[in-house]
């Protein structure tokens, strides 16, 4: 969903351009980066309100670069969800690749996001923040059906700004530093588990998957970061009159305040992880694996969102009350028959006759929240081992990274 009024509306990547482009970054990588899709199929396949809102973001980042375009292209690929390439095909423009697999992906969320929003009218649980942000607006189905477009709007930001950090932050160029070529694509490898992690060692630093895990971190926590700053300066008279006058008073009330504004950027956060790490529910060592597992970055969100209130002085330091509103939306899911998290489903097990509240343990054991001593030993290890990867690998970011105003959040100096 565009929620600006005065974002491009546009098809401003010429399609032969791009299509040719994509086919060398093809041959140079051999990647399959599928067709770019003309603006006829994006609003045929229902994309046109997230690609609407890809342009607007993209045209943010260049406002915030100081030499640098970026563009954002959406293609037919169908084996993962976005890619970020250094060069395009003009001089000094930088391209985020998003797929319609990925789009429709984070689509998928939204009746459960609403759904949520709905249960909470007959819950015994209280999210006092969300409320608090409401004010004296009532829980009903327009407002549900709102509170999921608007955070969904900005798990689309997520997206954008995760690719973006690899871009901005200087990733592409890889551990080795020679060749420039696309960031990873978001996706996990099938590796086996295993009961403890390794230390890491001077020599695992530029080992390829540590790597790809010590900048897999850092995109999601700066993409946590700017999605927040693109949530607290939203001029809300600009919103969108095609939202219609029920969203826009829900967008306004939410956006109006840091409690609002912080919630809807926890809860899409987590809402992306759950979208494109649902599967990924195996730990594995550091250098078994180019992602991190749904524990770890669900973990990680949560950090974020402390290091964010810590360094903005807000309260509560954590905001628990969006881990029990993702528990609310997978409970839902399964309630109706896990049309989305099917491995969650298998573990719930819930039967008809008890309430969504009585699965919320077991719900928050599939996140990673509640996991037992030897594993929560592995996903603390495996982010200090990170955190000196990430030491490591900060100046020499900080050489490569684009010229940019958007501000960086150092998390790796934190033990």
């Amino acid at each position: 969903m565009d929620i600006r009024r005065q974002e491009t509306n546009s098809d401003a990547v010429a399609h032969p351009i791009y299509q040719t482009w994509l086919g060398e970054q093809r041959c140079r990588y051999k990647g399959n980066y599928g067709r770019r899709l003309p603006l006829r199929r994006i609003r045929e396949a229902g994309i046109y309100d997230q690609w609407r809102l890809a342009q607007g973001v993209a045209e943010w980042l260049t406002r915030h670069c100081k030499d640098r375009r970026i563009s954002v292209c959406v293609t037919d690929a169908s084996c993962v969800n976005a890619w970020a390439f250094a060069q395009g095909p003009h001089t000094d423009e930088s391209v985020i690749v998003v797929t319609r697999r990925g789009l429709l992906a984070l689509q998928r969320l939204n009746i459960l996001v609403a759904a949520a929003v709905r249960g909470l009218r007959d819950s015994p649980e209280v999210l006092p923040v969300l409320l608090r942000s409401l004010g004296s607006r009532q829980l009903d189905d327009r407002t549900a059906v709102a509170i999921a477009q608007l955070v969904m709007s900005s798990a689309m930001l997520f997206l954008l700004f995760h690719e973006a950090a690899h871009l901005l932050r200087g990733h592409l160029a890889g551990a080795a530093a020679e060749d420039e070529g696309e960031g990873p694509p978001l996706a996990i490898s099938s590796a086996s588990s295993v009961p403890y992690a390794a230390p890491i060692g001077r020599r695992d630093l530029s080992h390829p998957n540590v790597y790809s895990r010590t900048i897999e971190f850092d995109a999601d926590i700066q993409a946590f970061y700017w999605a927040r700053l693109y949530l607290d300066h939203i001029d809300t008279a600009l919103l969108s009159d095609e939202l219609g006058s029920e969203s826009q008073e829900v967008f306004r009330i939410l956006l109006s305040t840091p409690d609002g504004r912080r919630w809807v950027a926890l809860a899409a956060g987590l809402c992306f992880h759950l979208a494109f790490s649902a599967n990924a529910s195996r730990l594995v060592k550091l250098k078994d694996a180019t992602h991190p597992s749904r524990h770890e970055r669900i973990d990680l969100a949560i950090l974020s969102d402390a290091a964010i209130a810590n360094h903005n002085g807000e309260d509560p330091p954590v905001l628990w009350e969006c881990v029990d509103f993702v528990c609310h939306m997978i409970c839902e899911d399964a309630s109706n028959g896990a049309l989305v998290f099917e491995e969650a489903a298998r573990q719930l097990a819930r039967r008809p006759d008890q309430p969504i509240s009585a699965y919320f343990e077991e719900t928050r054991v599939w996140l990673g929240l509640s996991l037992d001593e030897t594993s929560a030993e592995q996903v603390h290890q495996q982010r200090l081992a990170l955190m000196e990867s990430m030491r490591h690998w900060g100046p020499i970011f900080a050489r490569r990274q684009v010229a940019s105003t958007l501000p960086i959040l150092p998390w790796w100096p934190v033990a």
